[in-house]
């Protein structure tokens, strides 16, 4: 990951385009970590590359207007959605 980072900072080195890259990958960090911790999941490269091949056709069925509404409750531990 840090020979990805390296070449991908050589490669670009102009401060306004840097920057930014480094921003998006440290909140992107953040949230993967965040998730982790709190959903109890792992994300690998098999997750993420699922995600990156999901189409909207493909996962729209799943996303109804009752999966948006549901009532969840947030423990210390995990998430509980009733419904």
């Amino acid at each position: 990951m840090s020979a990805l980072l390296t070449a991908l900072s050589i490669s670009v080195t102009v401060k306004y385009i840097t920057k930014p890259i480094y921003i998006v990958a440290l909140f992107s960090a953040a949230a993967a970590s965040w998730i982790m911790q709190k959903l109890g999941v792992i994300i690998d490269n098999h997750m993420i590359r699922n995600a990156t091949q999901t189409t909207p056709a493909g996962a729209g069925h799943l996303m109804t207007p009752a999966w948006w509404t549901r009532p969840c409750r947030v423990t210390n531990s995990s998430t509980l959605c009733l419904g």
